[in-house]
C-alpha cells in the first residue's frame, strides 16, 4: 500500500516525457520568462525558476494544499536539466527523454 506521503507510482512503460505529456493541463510564465508554472491534471504543479546562474525546479500540491503530493513530485524526481527562456521551457529527463513547451502553443496530450 502506498503511503499518502509518497508520490503515485510511475505509469509502466512510459518515458518521463510521456508521463508529463499525459499529465499536462496548462502552463504560464512571468513576462520576462524567468519563472514558469506547469499545472498537471491532478492539479499538482511544477515550478521552474531560471535567473542568470540560478536554476531551480520544485513541486507543489494543488492551490491551497501545496504540501499535498502527486504527479508533480514523481515527475520532478526524473528531471535532469531544464532551460527556460522566451523561446521555450525545455526539460531533459534522466531517462534520456525530452519535453518542450513553447509560449502560445498548447501541446497535444495524445
Amino acid at each position: 500500500m502506498i503511503s499518502p506521503d509518497e508520490p503515485p507510482p510511475e505509469p509502466l512503460g512510459l518515458s518521463a516525457a510521456e508521463h508529463l505529456r499525459l499529465a499536462f493541463a496548462e502552463w504560464q510564465t512571468n513576462p520576462d520568462f524567468s519563472e514558469a508554472l506547469v499545472t498537471l491534471a491532478d492539479q499538482t504543479r511544477l515550478a521552474f525558476l531560471h535567473r542568470g546562474t540560478e536554476r531551480k525546479a520544485f513541486a507543489l500540491g494543488p492551490l491551497g494544499a501545496e504540501r499535498e503530493r502527486g504527479s508533480a513530485h514523481s515527475i520532478l524526481n526524473t528531471i535532469k536539466l531544464f532551460r527556460l527562456n522566451a523561446k521555450h521551457l525545455d526539460i531533459d529527463f534522466a531517462d534520456g527523454s525530452r519535453y518542450e513547451l513553447k509560449p502560445g502553443e498548447v501541446p497535444p496530450r495524445t
